[in-house]
């Protein structure tokens, strides 16, 4: 089984990056206007296509299994003037547009934490309303990079949503199935695939924290290494897009899970 995946809001492919760990996604086209990312995304994603702006790109065309983006944070965040929906660089209607055409069994959001609280919660709402109006049962996690052995904490949103319509999933339309209830909000307290995401990414303890990915970090600046040399012409551009990415290993536990949500209702 190998899930294909259109990535949106691509950045340096994080999303991707953490879904293809597992072995059963596949990358088929991202969207991402920033040229120092497509660079990034050229040099690894060599023959993947790389649609520039979401506004112009035609889902209709593309067929994929998982929808994925991080859509721009930028009318939401506290560091902003959180205008969300007056705010221009608000893009989640332009996602959705792009969801409805290419009809996906997965989606996956992220965004920062005020999404939560930005006009009083009516934001997260409507995402919930419009995902909702297309068949998808819909679960929300907050998840930290430190639950991942991070040293930041870096608290974020994520959006799970699973298409109720897909008979490989499920069968029918019904909302009623065990398979669909793992990912309601109702059902949050029994869900077994929110508890396969959630166990997963507790808080590591010292121990792990030698053991894992995040030994490349420097010890001394708080970031990678390889980023503070002053000469290098491209060293603004790293920082900036390693600052707008995500953590992949909680991507990575998000795909596990759908995954064997796949793999119980083949």
């Amino acid at each position: 089984m190998e899930l294909n995946v259109l990535d949106l809001f691509s950045g340096i492919g994080g999303f991707s990056v953490g879904l293809e760990a597992t072995g059963k996604f596949k990358t088929i086209g991202f969207c991402e206007q920033d040229k120092f990312c497509q660079k990034v995304l050229h040099k690894h994603w060599p023959n993947i296509p790389i649609h520039e702006d979401i506004k112009k790109l035609d889902g209709t065309k593309i067929k994929a299994d998982v929808l994925v983006g991080g859509f721009p944070c930028q009318s939401f965040s506290i560091a902003g003037k959180q205008k969300g929906k007056d705010d221009e660089r608000y893009l989640w209607d332009e996602m959705f547009r792009v969801i409805k055409e290419v009809k996906p069994r997965w989606i996956i959001g992220e965004n920062v934490q005020n999404l939560t609280n930005i006009s009083n919660g009516e934001i997260l709402q409507g995402i919930y309303n419009d995902l909702e109006s297309q068949g998808y049962e819909v679960q929300t996690f907050n998840i930290s990079a430190s639950s991942q052995g991070a040293w930041h904490k870096r608290s974020r949103i994520w959006i799970v949503a699973a298409n109720t319509k897909c008979k490989l999933l499920h069968g029918c339309s019904s909302t009623t199935t065990n398979s669909t209830k793992k990912f309601t909000r109702l059902e949050c307290n029994k869900s077994e695939v929110r508890g396969e995401i959630w166990s997963k990414t507790k808080r590591c303890n010292e121990q792990n924290r030698k053991q894992n990915w995040w030994e490349i970090e420097s010890k001394l600046f708080g970031v990678p290494d390889g980023l503070q040399t002053k000469s290098h012409p491209d060293r603004a551009n790293r920082i900036k897009a390693l600052g707008n990415s995500i953590v992949p290993p909680i991507i990575t536990e998000i795909g596990k899970a759908i995954v064997k949500a796949e793999e119980e209702n083949v």
